[in-house]
């Protein structure tokens, strides 16, 4: 015989581990993005120096150098969302493929009907399933 709180502790333990794991991979690829962005707005800041010093020489102000930087940086992260949003949503069929995936893996015939299922205008990011 099983107690109650052992039976909830392993028909959860599996949707847990899941979680945490999906945690862990979001948390390595968010850094691995940081990474990146600082790589290439190091880049690119070290082949605008001679432009700096310049600009530098003939009085602008740090913020506004400071400005010149980050600007760069804000335009190639926004450029990047905005093509990302846009190949999501245009591609819908995938987003279906998702829920209807999400769906049949479930165990239960109630949980099924509480997968969030997605229009055509949503992204593959809100295919999750609905909170118990």
């Amino acid at each position: 015989m099983k107690t109650l709180e052992q039976i909830k502790h392993e028909s959860v333990g599996s949707d847990r581990f899941r979680a945490a794991l999906m945690g862990i991979f979001s948390a390595v690829a968010l850094v691995l993005a940081a990474i990146g962005l600082y790589g290439v707005i190091s880049y690119s800041v070290l082949q605008r120096t001679r432009e700096i010093g310049i600009r530098s020489v003939l009085g602008a102000s740090p913020a506004n150098i400071a400005r010149l930087v980050l600007g760069s940086g804000l335009t190639l992260t926004l450029s990047g969302l905005s093509l990302e949003w846009a190949l999501r949503l245009a591609s819908p069929g995938s987003c279906r493929q998702c829920c209807s995936t999400w769906a049949v893996s479930t165990r239960s015939r109630s949980r099924r009907s509480r997968a969030s299922c997605c229009s055509s205008r949503w992204p593959r990011a809100f295919c999750l399933p609905v909170g118990r």
